[in-house]
């Protein structure tokens, strides 16, 4: 004889569950969705299982070969078309119709304070996401003043052209430099 016991728990909205490689989204276990890479970009034209009336999140999880939706088809009633970058959502809602609605997107650095333009040793002073500036010329961050020892802070960078870096060496100890351009993040 065997017994068997299962506890089911509700995982927090916060909480993302990830997509299969390959495949359209599924709602059936969970709302808040984030993608896989996959073998080619995936568009998508749907998302299996999903209630009408539920808010789905989707969350992008690789830019490498990730996802992107059409405005067309059963999300033709969305702004635009969503082209995310990893750390994207978009907020959809569906219909009594069977197509979705945009409720909202977020980037990854939503929320975030900016550097300064240029800035090599840039303050932290009010907040823990920060995105480098647009800078003009190629920039080396040095330091960081105003940081609060113990806390976390995320960096998300912002372009490509003349992007912040980061050195493997004076006040910061990592494997290599980093060079913080569009779709990278340093915590």
């Amino acid at each position: 004889r065997q017994m068997i016991f299962c506890n089911e728990y509700d995982r927090p909205a916060s909480y993302f569950v990830e997509a299969d490689k390959d495949a359209q989204p599924s709602a059936g276990s969970h709302t808040s969705i984030v993608t896989a890479g996959n073998t080619n970009l995936l568009t998508i034209t749907d998302i299996e299982n999903a209630e009408v009336g539920s808010v789905i999140t989707l969350k992008c999880g690789s830019v490498n070969k990730g996802v992107r939706i059409d405005k067309s088809g059963k999300f033709d009633l969305i702004s635009a078309a969503w082209e995310p970058k990893k750390g994207d959502m978009i907020r959809l809602m569906k219909r009594q119709d069977g197509k979705f609605i945009e409720l909202g997107r977020e980037t990854g650095a939503t929320g975030a304070l900016q550097f300064p333009d240029n800035e090599a040793t840039p303050s932290l002073q009010g907040g823990d996401v920060f995105v480098t500036g647009a800078n003009t010329t190629p920039t080396a961050i040095t330091n960081f003043t105003d940081a609060v020892p113990g806390k976390t802070y995320t960096i998300h960078g912002n372009g490509d052209k003349n992007a912040s870096t980061i050195a493997a060496g004076g006040n910061f100890v990592l494997t290599s430099e980093m060079t913080l351009g569009t779709g990278k993040f340093i915590r």
